[in-house]
């Protein structure tokens, strides 16, 4: 039963290959100018609102600096959540940041021991909401003129998510706290070589990152020259695979309240180019695919 589960998963990935193969040499020259227009977004929106948060959350992280604002946090977050101290800095940071920065955050954590492998898998369903930058300064202000609109919608991605993160607790109850072998293990750890592996380890998962948006920024113009496609499947196609995209042609091809309301879902699902991404940070740590596509699903739908 096994193998056979296995033969037709092998199948379908696969076909899915073959069929992306053909798409993108049948349209080449659309492909090309998907990848174009996916390095100018990694130019002039991913690279300068992303690198210095990977940087700095990574030190903060390191140098366990969120503890000094996470403390006032930890008992309702314990509360809500069920989350330590340590897990309570990892989620301040990823509602604050952003994807995939509330992922870095939980995966250094995990390997310098301060959570839980437990933790980490709740964190890494909840913890990773689309930047303020993104929703308020991109889409709200830059797509509908309108900042109060991405505020609005950055608001119910955060209580999707946080509903997200107390049906975990019901679910699952509480998770177990690591407790401190040494206080002065973040004093040890401050030094000059701290931000020298911040910047480099920042700059690895941005062009990790990068490389997963100019594969799916040339798919999803490929998918848009199909013809005979209805505006709103289109733009759910483009919505479901890369966050950006779909937003931008929601705002292009739907009217404003439909428009809105797509982008609440897809703010809140997030899109399969996030979703790789998230998988790829988090490569080491044998994370389950098909229960975080299940828990963004989830909070797509709740958004």
């Amino acid at each position: 039963m096994l193998k056979k589960r296995f033969d037709a998963r092998a199948a379908l990935l696969t076909l899915l290959c073959i069929s992306l193969l053909l798409l993108t040499v049948k349209n080449s020259e659309i492909a090309a100018n998907g990848v174009k227009k996916g390095i100018l977004l990694v130019a002039n929106m991913l690279a300068p609102a992303l690198f210095p948060f990977l940087v700095l959350s990574e030190l903060i992280v390191t140098l366990d600096a969120a503890s000094l604002f996470s403390k006032y946090l930890a008992r309702p977050a314990r509360a809500l959540f069920g989350l330590s101290p340590a897990g309570t800095s990892v989620l301040l940071l990823g509602f604050l940041c952003g994807v995939p920065v509330g992922t870095v955050s939980a995966t250094t954590m995990l390997k310098n021991g301060k959570i839980t492998k437990a933790e980490f898998d709740r964190l890494l369903l909840f913890a990773n909401t689309p930047s303020t930058g993104f929703l308020i300064g991109a889409v709200g202000a830059a797509l509908f003129e309108n900042k109060g609109v991405g505020v609005a919608l950055y608001f119910i991605t955060l209580l999707s998510a946080i509903l997200a993160g107390i049906f975990l607790k019901i679910k699952d109850g509480n998770l177990p706290v690591i407790e401190k072998a040494d206080t002065d293990t973040c004093k040890k750890r401050i030094s000059l070589f701290s931000l020298i592996t911040a910047i480099r380890n920042g700059f690895s998962t941005l062009l990790g990152v990068a490389g997963f948006v100019l594969f799916f920024a040339a798919i999803t113009e490929c998918v848009l020259s199909l013809p005979h496609l209805s505006p709103l499947f289109a733009t759910l196609l483009c919505g479901v695979l890369e966050l950006t995209a779909g937003t931008t042609t929601a705002v292009t091809l739907l009217t404003p309240e439909a428009a809105f309301l797509a982008i609440a879902f897809f703010a809140g699902f997030s899109g399969l180019s996030i979703a790789f991404q998230v998988l790829f940070i988090a490569e080491g740590t044998q994370p389950n695919p098909l229960s975080y596509l299940l828990a963004r699903l989830a909070q797509g739908g709740l958004s």
